[in-house]
């Protein structure tokens, strides 16, 4: 008895979707890699879905699934002239990020600014 599981996306008269998981009717049993197969087809679908996720992010209080200290991995794409950020969330796996350089630049600009003001905070008496 094969287990199958199907995503129907639908598009609804305002132009947002629905999507319809189908499942077997004796249900089914998953494994971790059918599970983050599963995460991965859904979020290809999400993807295509309207309306789209914001451009804006949510204030960082309200952040879940936010992973502590994640590993990440990266390198510099020479015949594309772009930069891999590789990313891993316990829940999500690997997600990957092709930066171009002005975005690479600009990371690195936040993230030294970020930095500097801890350190500021932490040398100033309160």
């Amino acid at each position: 008895m094969s287990q199958q599981l199907e995503l129907r996306l639908y598009e609804l008269d305002d132009k947002t979707h629905r999507v319809n998981v189908v499942t077997s009717p004796e249900g089914c049993t998953y494994t971790s890699e059918n599970i983050s197969d599963f995460i991965a087809d859904l979020a290809r679908v999400r993807a295509e879905m309207l309306p789209a996720i914001p451009l804006e992010a949510p204030p960082m209080a309200n952040m879940q699934n936010v992973a502590d200290d994640p590993p990440m991995r990266w390198a510099y794409d020479e015949m594309n002239d772009r930069f891999a950020l590789l990313i891993r969330h316990p829940g999500h796996g690997w997600i990957g990020y092709s930066l171009p350089f002005e975005t690479v630049n600009a990371l690195q600009r936040g993230l030294q600014e970020s930095v500097d003001h801890r350190n500021n905070q932490r040398r100033s008496p309160n």
